[in-house]
């Protein structure tokens, strides 16, 4: 599938739901004209962008770690090992979810049908270098919105998971950039799917930020106690 690119920075898409649509994409002082999608078009629109994160290496078993009775320094984070991550991430929209269907303008939140992932993590002294994927996205159910008070040390799921009741509106891409993506995702290393099934809570600010935070006790504090994985935005696509 085959995508227009809409912007090349952040955007702010509470502009783009609200300008009246042109042919061509427009930039202008960050704000992009929003182009019609064809009423036969069943292919997905794309929110894209990259991994940008750093990581501390630190014993997820410290319950203090800058009183890590391990450390034989006082804490100083210039000391702790660091990762690097950095790759592309990609979140598929449905477009008849939020499109007026006499126009084709999009007049509302676009639901969001898929997330996938792809980065690699490297010490910062250039060691260690491995690949991550994220795939295999499944929504929030019910089934996995059950109280379990015993995640309260997840990352990825906050202090427990509460009742769906309990949520605000969840998959779906707001008018003004935002989007809070409940649900299951497969983690790989080196393309390889080690851990299925892990809850994650990943969050779309304002059209220009990302969020991933996947349950870091079910994928054995991989990246780290209670630390989210972080990028950017670069922009909507629309299929041809």
């Amino acid at each position: 599938m085959k995508y227009r690119f809409l912007t090349k920075v952040p955007i702010l898409l509470a502009s783009l739901f609200t300008i009246t649509p042109v042919c061509a994409a427009i930039l202008s002082a960050g704000n992009v004209a929003y182009p019609q999608i064809s009423s036969n078009s069943s292919s997905p629109s794309l929110l894209s962008g990259i991994i940008s994160s750093l990581l501390l290496d630190i014993s997820p078993h410290a319950e203090n770690s800058t009183n890590d009775s391990t450390y034989t320094n006082p804490f100083n984070i210039t000391n702790i090992p660091k990762f690097i991550l950095a790759g592309d991430w990609n979140i598929k929209l449905s477009n008849s979810s939020g499109r007026n269907t006499t126009n084709n303008n999009f007049t509302g939140n676009l639901k969001v049908i898929d997330i996938t992932a792809d980065f690699v993590g490297i010490t910062t002294d250039g060691k260690g270098s491995h690949t991550h994927q994220i795939s295999n996205f499944t929504p929030l159910t019910k089934k996995h919105a059950t109280t379990d008070k015993s995640n309260n040390g997840s990352s990825g799921s906050g202090n427990g998971n509460t009742s769906l009741s309990a949520l605000p509106i969840a998959n779906v891409l707001s008018l003004n950039g935002n989007a809070r993506i409940l649900g299951t995702v497969d983690v790989g290393i080196n393309n390889n799917i080690i851990w299925k099934d892990i809850q994650t809570n990943i969050t779309v600010s304002n059209g220009k930020t990302i969020e991933i935070q996947l349950d870091d006790r079910a994928i054995d504090y991989h990246f780290g106690k209670g630390q989210s994985i972080f990028g950017l935005v670069n922009g909507l696509y629309l299929p041809r």
